[in-house]
């Protein structure tokens, strides 16, 4: 099986989210506050091969993919802001070729100016990015992108505290609705 090949079925094969937000409310609101010009449908997801966060369009739908690694308990809200203003960037500001330059680039200068401009969270999101992931990450100007090593499943793995916070959320839940009908509930 070839790369592409495998890229394409990590792109199918559906992933539970463990951020302890909703990646696709964050979507939405983000689309229709800074980006009403921005006329695609789009959806957002996680996979497992690829780099760290990219995006895939034609004329009228887009889909940002986002990297397994990412998918934690402990991942900042503006981790997944940053990533999903700067994919919805791609959709306004197109690849262009730059002074000196004989292949397009998709990040000209005034796209990162864009960027700067609109997310103030920058700094502090690649500070956690690069704090918790660095051996985990390559730098691949070339091409533009980050891309994730390998190694990256022995840093995702969730930690036992991280488990235990989810499964007393959901417990907590079913024992409120027991209490609330009267019954007596996980917790009482």
């Amino acid at each position: 099986m070839g790369a592409a090949e495998k890229l394409g079925r990590a792109r199918c094969q559906p992933n539970l989210e463990f951020v302890p937000f909703s990646i696709h409310s964050l979507l939405d609101e983000i689309h229709r506050r800074l980006f009403p010009d921005v006329t695609h449908c789009v959806r957002i997801c996680f996979v497992s091969r690829g780099p760290l966060a990219c995006i895939a369009y034609n004329t009228s739908h887009a889909t940002i993919y986002v990297h397994q690694l990412l998918n934690r308990h402990d991942t900042p809200k503006s981790v997944m802001t940053l990533l999903i203003k700067h994919e919805l960037l791609h959709l306004r500001i197109k690849p262009g070729k730059v002074e000196g330059n004989r292949r397009a680039v998709n990040h000209p200068p005034e796209f990162w100016e864009a960027e700067k401009a609109i997310a103030p969270e920058r700094d502090s999101a690649w500070e956690w990015i690069w704090g918790n992931f660095f051996n985990h990450l390559k730098k691949r100007p070339r091409l533009e992108r980050i891309d994730v090593l390998p190694s990256w499943r022995r840093a995702w793995t969730m930690s036992a505290r991280g488990v235990e916070e989810l499964t007393r959320g959901l417990e907590g839940a079913e024992g409120m609705r027991c209490r609330t009908y009267g019954g007596t509930g996980l917790h009482g």
